[in-house]
């Protein structure tokens, strides 16, 4: 937990970002933000936690969605289609 901790201030201050409830309010704010772009199919986003650090992942059922931005609050952001289910 202590892992965010950047020691500037006696005891240190944690770095939210790194909290993943932190990083679900960001990927329902980009699902609001593609869905008011006028997406019509499903759209999911979620938070992954990489070896590089946080980002969100885009998936997304039908049209390829049209605004989605390649960083969002400075996270990167991975579009992909949704698979199909295996029958």
């Amino acid at each position: 937990m202590f892992s965010g901790v950047d020691g500037s201030s006696e005891g240190g201050r944690l770095t939210s970002s790194r909290f993943n409830s932190t990083m679900t309010l960001f990927a329902v704010r980009l699902a609001d933000s593609i869905r008011s772009g006028g997406q019509a199919g499903k759209v999911r986003v979620t938070p992954e936690l990489t070896p590089n650090g946080w980002i969100l992942s885009v998936t997304y059922d039908g049209e390829k969605p049209k605004q989605v931005p390649n960083l969002w609050c400075g996270r990167p952001v991975r579009l992909e289609k949704l698979k199909a289910p295996s029958a």
